[in-house]
Order: structure tokens, then C-alpha cells, then sequence
């Protein structure tokens, strides 16, 4: 006898999602898991957009703080001035000795990759690391036809990860942690994020990023960690968001718009360094937020333009139905790599070469997963 279906009982939520056969599924949420991603989400907006300001204030506070003091009525005790002024030299000390470590490597930290916190972030969406077909097809091809469930470590790989959207959450929690079970899915492979240089610039907050895997995504950066000759090692992933600032004032549902054509220094670094070059799509990545009408042109653009090349960070103005992203899935497929021969000088003729054989690797990848995990998506868009 068939069983009837009643309602959903009390103090649980319903998410409808898509699972790997394009299928709908239903994802059910109690009360108090939703809430608990939801107050992640809240702590990790706080690192991300808040925390950043309130520790640059921090080792001036420090230093400056019982000198000034003492020109007032109610001066700091000698104790609790000693103590104030001695931790703000002595982490000077500490961050002028560790300057170099977003260029080689950073200090990952296994612990701080595994904090439940960030799997709790993972679930507010909910977030999945997908390994292509193509991808699982050729880590077979690279073992002599045997079967494979790992990438070779002998290499490096470069990541491309498309589209940034807001803030590129895929890439951070999906790269920067093991909240996605990165070193289940690649085990013998050790991944890196690489940012901006103005993560590294505030005090403390550095060392909440480096802790996680972040590294700088400038050149000697990307070689350092991308070549074994210079940094010496192999078995390295390194992620990089390309599209950058430029690809966030075009981040809103539906759209993938997918900036290339300025980035001839991301694909030069993969034929000077010899490493592998995946592709990496992000489905839902720009679902979580809409965004204030900025068509290119519009003085609104122009000035978010102008702020990026001052600040290097862009200023997107987001908005959904709270303070919190929308609860969309994000799936982060991974391509097949592309192999790279190294050459040290190689012509913008060979740089554009592998561009194009790039771009259209991640068009086939938009195409074929689109219908599973964006199927109302717009066609993609090269600018």
C-alpha cells in the first residue's frame, strides 16, 4: 500500500536543490541547523567585511595608546602601558621577520582549515567541489589506464575560478578550508587561494588569512608556489579568481560574465612555470546577491571603476532580502587541466594561443554542467 506523505512537521524547512542527475531533490533543514549556518554566515561576513577594519586600528592602539594617555587626568597604570606597548613592538618585530610569507607559501594551519565554521558556511547555501567527468577521465589517462581517484603530485596546477561574483565564496571556502573535503576528494594535493596584496596589510587579520592557505596572487607568488625549481616543491593547487574586481560589478543571477581578455599575466605564469591550467566554474556564485543597476557607461560604473583603481577593491552596492546572501546551491566543478610545456619567455602569439584554448575549455564546462546546476543561467559572456 502506497504511503501517504504528510506535512513537513515542525521546526524544519525545506531547500529545494539540484543534485548530480539534474534531478530536484529535497534538502531538508532542521531549525537549528539553518540557524547555525545562518549565524556562520553572519561570522564570516564579520571576518570578511569588518574584523579587516577593526585590527588595522589595533597596533597603533597598542603603541600609541599609553603615551597619549598619559597627558590625560586618568593616565594608564605603568603595568598595563608596559604590557600594551611591549605586545604592539613585539608583534612589529614578529610581522617585519614574516613579511615574505604571503610570496612563499603562507603558514597554513590544518586546524584552522578544519574549523566547523566553515563547514557551517558551506551549508547555508548549501556548497559542493565537484570533480568533472573529463577531469576523473583524465586522472585515469595519466596512470597508464589504471584506475585513478587522485591528480598526479609530480606537477602543480593552476586553478582559474569563474565567476568571482560578490566575493567569491566558492573559492575561498571550497580552496581555503576543508569544509568541501578537498583533501578527501584530491588527497596528496595542497591547495592555495591567492588574493590581493591589501589582505596582507592589516595586522592580525594577515595571519587569520595565511593561517587558512591565502597567499599573494602577485608574480613571484604564483611562481614561487606554481615552479619546482624556484619554490621546490610539487603537488601545489593554487586558485586564483581572475575575473578580480572588474568581474564583481558585473556579478548579479543568472549572469556569468567571464573577464579574459585583460588577464594575459595569468596565463603567461602558466607556460613560465610549466604547471598544469584547470578551468573552475562556480555555479550559483552570483545568485547570492543582487545588485543596484550599474550598466557599463553609467556614471555609477564610472566611479566604482575609479574606486577600483584606487583601492584595488571594488564597491559593488548588494542587496537580497536580508543581510545575508540568498540560499541558493553552489557548485564548484572542476575541468579537465591543460598541460603546459614550460617556457620562460613564451610570445604574446603562444599566450593567446593558450587563452583561447582556456576560454573555450571553460564554455564546454559551462555548457555541459549548466543544465545540472544553472539551468536558468544566461549563456555565458567573454569581456
Amino acid at each position: 500500500m502506497p504511503q501517504s506523505v504528510g506535512p513537513t512537521p515542525r521546526g524544519t524547512a525545506q531547500m529545494a536543490v539540484l543534485d548530480g542527475r539534474g534531478s530536484d531533490t529535497s534538502l531538508t533543514f532542521d531549525a537549528i541547523t539553518r540557524r547555525r549556518s545562518a549565524c556562520a554566515m553572519l561570522a564570516f561576513a564579520y571576518s570578511a567585511l569588518i574584523q579587516p577594519w577593526l585590527l588595522l586600528c589595533i597596533l597603533p592602539f597598542l603603541l600609541l595608546y599609553p603615551p597619549i594617555s598619559w597627558c590625560t587626568p586618568q593616565p594608564l597604570s605603568a603595568t598595563w602601558s608596559l604590557l600594551s606597548i611591549s605586545t604592539g613592538l613585539l608583534y612589529y618585530l614578529y610581522w617585519t621577520a614574516d613579511v615574505d610569507a604571503p610570496f612563499r607559501g603562507g603558514h597554513q594551519r590544518t586546524w584552522m582549515r578544519r574549523l566547523p565554521l566553515w563547514r557551517w558556511v558551506a551549508e547555508y547555501f548549501p556548497m559542493k567541489l565537484i570533480p568533472s567527468a573529463e577531469l576523473k577521465a583524465w586522472t585515469k589517462a595519466t596512470e597508464d589506464g589504471a584506475v585513478a581517484t587522485t591528480l598526479p603530485s609530480s606537477v602543480n596546477y593552476l586553478v582559474g575560478y569563474h565567476p568571482h561574483g560578490p566575493i567569491a565564496i566558492g573559492a575561498l571556502i571550497g580552496f581555503a578550508t576543508d569544509a568541501l573535503d578537498f583533501p578527501k576528494i584530491f588527497p596528496g594535493i595542497k591547495s592555495f587561494l591567492a588574493t590581493l596584496n591589501i589582505h596582507f596589510g592589516v595586522p592580525f587579520h594577515r595571519d587569520f588569512v595565511l593561517s587558512g592557505g591565502t597567499v599573494s596572487v602577485a608574480k613571484g607568488s604564483l611562481t614561487y608556489l606554481l615552479d619546482p625549481e624556484v619554490g621546490g616543491a610539487t603537488g601545489n593547487l593554487v586558485v586564483v579568481p581572475v575575473g578580480g574586481a572588474r568581474e564583481a560589478l558585473e556579478s548579479r543571477p543568472g549572469k556569468y560574465v567571464i573577464e579574459l581578455s585583460r588577464r594575459f599575466g595569468f596565463f603567461k605564469i602558466a607556460l613560465t612555470t610549466g604547471c598544469h591550467l584547470m578551468p573552475c566554474l562556480g555555479f550559483g556564485e552570483t545568485r547570492m546577491f543582487d545588485q543596484v543597476s550599474n550598466p557599463r557607461g553609467s556614471r555609477l560604473r564610472q566611479f566604482q571603476e575609479w574606486f577600483t583603481t584606487k583601492v584595488t577593491v571594488s564597491p559593488p552596492l548588494l542587496y537580497s532580502k536580508t543581510i545575508l546572501p540568498h540560499r541558493f546551491p553552489l557548485n564548484i566543478v572542476l575541468g579537465r587541466p591543460i598541460t603546459c610545456t614550460k617556457n620562460a619567455n613564451p610570445s604574446e602569439e603562444q599566450v593567446s594561443e593558450l587563452r583561447e584554448l582556456y576560454r573555450q575549455a571553460l564554455l564546454d564546462l559551462f555548457n555541459q554542467y549548466r543544465p545540472l546546476y544553472d539551468p536558468t543561467a544566461q549563456d555565458i559572456e567573454f569581456i
